[in-house]
């Protein structure tokens, strides 16, 4: 989260979008297995506290649009399931955001999930349940095309 922190506004600055899709936990996540304060009520608070920030910055920019896109777990592997107690914390804060600062939202963890149950999760994601394989890939895409389209930009 500090390095999104410490870049986007600059990048916002020097690209001047009117979109702006924001996807902020996964790799948090990922990270956090070796964390002491992993799914502990301290690293929520600060990932709040950070994903505030952040969301007072873009509100502040003349953007068009924000889109937040929820973290995700899909389970693969049980050995790798109480990575779902960080990431279920995590999509509570992202759509807590989108709520309070108006901006929309991409419920991933939910689509991912429905297509995991549909077609196995061994095709959504990798062994970590974290991170997308080409099929969780496409999930995505057809999210945010579905996006474009509602605004009728396609």
């Amino acid at each position: 989260m500090e390095d999104v922190l410490n870049n986007f506004q600059s990048a916002c600055t020097t690209l001047k979008p009117s979109v702006v899709f924001v996807s902020i936990g996964n790799e948090d996540s990922l990270s956090l297995r070796r964390d002491i304060l992993s799914g502990t009520t301290a690293s929520m608070l600060n990932f709040e506290n950070q994903y505030h920030e952040l969301a007072r910055k873009l509100d502040a920019m003349t953007l068009k649009r924000v889109v937040l896109i929820e973290p995700f777990y899909v389970s693969r592997y049980a050995i790798c399931d109480h990575v779902r107690y960080d990431i279920q914390d995590k999509i509570y804060i992202t759509r807590k955001m989108a709520k309070s600062y108006g901006f929309e939202l991409i419920t991933l963890d939910g689509l991912l999930n429905q297509a995991a149950f549909d077609t196995g999760a061994y095709n959504i994601v990798k062994p970590n349940g974290l991170q997308l394989k080409k099929q969780g890939v496409r999930v995505l895409e057809t999210a945010i095309l579905d996006k474009f389209k509602e605004w009728s930009i396609l």
